[in-house]
């Protein structure tokens, strides 16, 4: 029980630091890039924007495509779509403010996941909601039936088990210690 204890701990701990860290990267590549779009050449954002876009992905930002016309000269005008990503860094003034948008954003899923780490309310939903959220992970939309069907047999499942437990639990954590120590050495 205590290792179970101990695991959950390491767990909401993980998650609690490695979002801290995103948090404290995406505002400081943020900082950055500010001090960059005031002209200070020599800070070297370009060399971070490998990174920048990860934060962004990570952080569920999707890459934004910005139309553009340019005069080429001679009369002609180029005109297209332009990716906000792949033209990180960027002081065009309408790719800039796109930009600015997305650390914003960035930030605040960081803190908000950071918050939600502690939070016991958060963890009972991600349990009583675990194979939507798998099923999210995996690629599959928590709206079709499918992962509506799978979260139901959970719950029943689960209440199965719980009712089993609380009428049992002598029996239940005999058999399981017995089961556990034939694997376990």
């Amino acid at each position: 029980m205590i290792s179970l204890l101990c695991f959950l701990v390491a767990l909401i701990l993980l998650k609690l630091a490695m979002n801290i860290s995103r948090l404290w990267q995406a505002k400081r590549y943020f900082r950055m890039y500010k001090d960059w779009l005031t002209k200070d050449t020599r800070i070297p954002i370009a060399e971070e924007r490998a990174q920048v876009i990860r934060l962004f992905k990570e952080a569920g930002i999707e890459d934004g495509t910005l139309p553009f016309s340019e005069p080429d000269g001679f009369g002609y005008v180029s005109q297209g779509m332009a990716s906000v990503f792949d033209n990180f860094p960027s002081n065009r003034e309408n790719i800039e403010q796109v930009l600015i948008r997305m650390f914003l954003e960035a930030i605040g899923v960081y803190r908000t996941r950071a918050l939600e780490s502690i939070n016991p309310l958060y963890w009972i939903e991600f349990v009583v909601f675990l194979p939507r959220e798998v099923l999210k992970y995996l690629g599959v939309s928590a709206e079709n039936l499918l992962s509506k069907i799978i979260t139901l047999v959970w719950w029943v499942i689960s209440s199965a088990i719980a009712f089993v437990f609380a009428l049992y639990r002598p029996d239940v954590e005999a058999l399981v210690k017995t089961i556990l120590g034939r694997f376990l050495p």
